[in-house]
């Protein structure tokens, strides 16, 4: 248990040295990403259940333990932007699920 344990602390270790590494990079179409929940410190997952027609998720969860459903990846939304582009103020991107192919939604009436 005592091993589990250190082996679990290294790995937080490695994941935040990881993390405050990629601050301030330049984010590009195409990159992969993770989205952290702030305050949990846990990532975003993508689940299965979704709209069949558009592949909209409906449901998302938070963890702390990794899975290939917390990773998305960032495309554009209008078909004038490329992949390996520089994102810019105001374009449009939606988050695809690499695990089973599935899009986070946004809605922009919402205030933030």
């Amino acid at each position: 248990m005592q091993k589990l344990l250190t082996k679990v602390r290294h790995e937080k270790i490695k994941n935040e040295l990881a993390i405050h590494g990629s601050m301030g990079n330049p984010v590009t179409f195409g990159s992969e990403v993770q989205l952290m929940h702030v305050e949990s410190k846990s990532f975003l997952c993508g689940s299965n259940i979704c709209s069949q027609n558009t592949k909209i998720g409906y449901q998302c969860t938070l963890s702390q333990w990794f899975s290939k459903r917390m990773i998305f990846k960032i495309i554009p939304k209008l078909k004038s932007r490329n992949e390996g582009e520089y994102i810019q103020y105001r374009d449009m991107i939606i988050f695809e699920n690499i695990e089973n192919t599935s899009y986070l939604s946004f809605s922009y009436d919402q205030e933030v």
